[in-house]
């Protein structure tokens, strides 16, 4: 539910700001979507003991903001209480100003560290074969094996040695 309204917000806000102003807000934004992961935090967000303009108040100080299409949107969201929205808002327009400027990020999961010359080597040729700008970020899983996570082409690739095993057993099962 609380994707399908983000969506909505985000759609407007899409349709009501320039690039360079969204890049703004969008900034903004990140502030309070860090915070998001504390409990106290969010504590604080849902209580009924808190009023809305309390929670206003802390969520446009802890921004910091000049940005007056900012400060209305932060009071708009807390007239209609709809602070849970905003994580979700984010990625929704993080994922549109990256498919803008065709600009993306990959997770890359390994159970150990690699080499970053290694990783951009990849993230070059990943980039030329799908025509974006691609950034990769390591991981460290307990995986055995090796995994690349583009969430915004919808993009995963995986290699897996367990996965591996069973198919090499399964060939020579095929081939007895």
């Amino acid at each position: 539910m609380v994707e399908i309204v983000a969506k909505k917000y985000t759609k407007a806000l899409i349709a009501s700001f320039d690039d360079n102003h969204l890049e703004a807000f969008l900034k903004d934004i990140e502030k309070m979507v860090g915070v998001f992961g504390y409990e106290k935090f969010l504590d604080i967000i849902h209580s009924p003991y808190v009023s809305k303009s309390h929670k206003q108040a802390f969520l446009l100080e802890l921004i910091n903001s000049n940005n007056e299409k900012t400060i209305n949107f932060v009071k708009l969201l807390g007239e209609n209480d709809r602070f849970d929205i905003i994580p979700s808002l984010y990625a929704g327009l993080q994922a549109y100003m990256s498919q803008k400027s065709k600009s993306y990020v990959g997770l890359l999961y390994l159970n150990q560290k690699v080499d970053p010359n290694v990783v951009d080597r990849i993230a070059k040729a990943l980039s030329g074969r799908f025509g974006v700008s691609l950034e990769i970020k390591q991981v460290e899983n307990p995986i055995e094996g090796i995994k690349l996570v583009i969430d915004d082409l919808g993009i995963e690739i995986s290699f897996s040695r367990e996965n591996f095993l069973n198919e090499l057993k399964s060939y020579v099962l095929k081939a007895i």
